[in-house]
């Protein structure tokens, strides 16, 4: 039963995302930018995340939503509704500020201090990173890897497919630490998120006709770091592998900043670029790279 519910998503999925497109094109939500190979300007049409969001809101709902078998009543989120709730007020927040900073040209900083709140808000609900018997440090650290991994798909949303790509293999890693740590939650909420992204990938791969924007980009950082901060209480070190090359791409731009360079997304990206190597070639190496790391996290979790 919830096999043919999680491909019911996928399929919304694949069905909202060209009737988001056809919104985007035609109130004029569209963005020029560089195309992928660098020779020349482009226009997308943007509100791809909102495809995600929809179909993530939908599957929260219809697997939320009591169930009946064998004439028994389910409710699949039993005792996580505060998570649950927490997740989705966080989620809200990060969308509507990449979609104002999408179309509004939001200051950086309201945009951090958005994505703080949104941070919060999850750990206020209860999900957190252990470290420490102190509370308040455990918070930091939490507040401070929601936000790092946000950053870091920001990042990536630079080559077609990529953003998106790299969060379906990641949040795929997430449900097999899952099963084999046998945490309810994760083996619910993750092949939501992985549903929601897959249809819309195939939208967003190159060349694509539809793209994530600030807003979805941000979302899929923010879904991809609550699952990382959950799998974190029983499988530290596999967690971190799950969102290796986010990390990555993060820790290359910050040390690019810190020694003196400029700053701007995905200097990996734009390494390979350079290199000459076609979109679809970099989507290849960066998430098979993903998914090389994941299955050797995985190997060694058991």
């Amino acid at each position: 039963m919830n096999t043919i519910l999680f491909f019911t998503i996928f399929m919304m999925s694949l069905t909202i995302t060209p009737l988001i497109w056809l919104i985007a094109i035609t109130n004029g939500f569209i963005i020029s930018r560089e195309s992928d190979n660098g020779l020349r300007e482009e226009t997308k049409p943007l509100l791809g995340g909102l495809a995600i969001a929809a179909s993530f809101f939908a599957g929260i709902l219809i697997l939320g939503y009591p169930s009946t078998s064998r004439g028994e009543t389910i409710f699949l989120f039993t005792g996580y509704y505060k998570e649950l709730i927490g997740i989705i007020w966080g989620a809200i927040l990060v969308m509507a500020s990449g979609l104002w900073e999408d179309f509004k040209e939001m200051q950086a900083g309201m945009s951090f201090f958005v994505n703080l709140i949104a941070s919060f808000v999850v750990w206020y609900s209860g999900i957190m990173i252990v470290v420490s018997p102190n509370i308040y440090v455990n918070s930091l650290v939490t507040v401070l890897y929601i936000l790092i991994i946000i950053r870091a798909f920001k990042e990536l949303d630079t080559v077609d497919g990529l953003c998106a790509g790299v969060a379906v293999v990641s949040t795929l890693g997430f449900f097999f630490l899952a099963v084999n740590s046998t945490y309810i939650f994760l083996l619910i909420f993750s092949p939501i998120v992985f549903m929601s992204i897959l249809g819309f990938l195939s939208y967003n791969l190159y060349p694509s006709r539809i793209i994530l924007g600030s807003g979805g980009s941000a979302l899929l950082g923010f879904l991809v770091a609550v699952q990382a901060v959950v799998s974190s209480h029983s499988a530290p070190v596999p967690s971190c592998a799950m969102v290796f090359i986010p990390l990555l791409a993060v820790l290359i731009s910050f040390a690019s900043g810190l020694f003196g360079g400029r700053i701007k997304k995905c200097l990996v990206c734009s390494f390979l670029r350079n290199r000459g190597l076609h979109p679809l070639h970099i989507w290849l190496a960066l998430c098979g790279l993903q998914l090389f790391v994941l299955i050797i996290a995985l190997s060694f979790f058991r």
